[in-house]
């Protein structure tokens, strides 16, 4: 995790990206990220991968440059629970997983648990397609 996690200031103008896993995050809300086991992290709010695209590059013939999380939909909230799905590009390494949260405007400091990228990785075998 970074030693500061990056205050979220909305996307850059003209940008294309969904940004929808920082949607409506202050500066103290939650926040959270992953360290695969080769050091190399993902954390919210990121920068969107999308910003990165070349112009006039087809999305099936380009790769982000590094590990990103990404919101999927909206995040449902019920009386105090709060769920969302994301997803993680690219898949983990063998080895452990970081997963890391935090919540400055409830108190709640950095959280870290740890699991295992080689079982993300088989569970990926059973993964469907998002959109074609």
């Amino acid at each position: 995790m970074p030693e500061e996690w990056p205050v979220w200031a909305g996307p850059p103008s003209g940008v294309h990206g969904r940004w929808s896993l920082s949607e409506r995050l202050a500066p103290g809300g939650l926040r959270w990220g992953i360290t695969f086991s080769d050091g190399r992290r993902a954390w919210s709010p990121g920068l969107s991968p999308w910003s990165e695209l070349p112009d006039g590059t087809p999305l099936e013939q380009w790769l982000p440059l590094a590990p990103f999380l990404e919101g999927l939909a909206r995040p449902s909230i019920y009386a105090e629970t709060w769920t969302r799905d994301v997803w993680l590009w690219p898949l983990p390494p063998p080895g452990p997983v970081s997963v890391t949260c935090s919540w400055p405007d409830r108190g709640i400091a950095p959280t870290t648990c740890e699991v295992d990228g080689g079982a993300l990785r088989a569970a990926s075998l059973h993964a469907e397609p998002v959109w074609e």
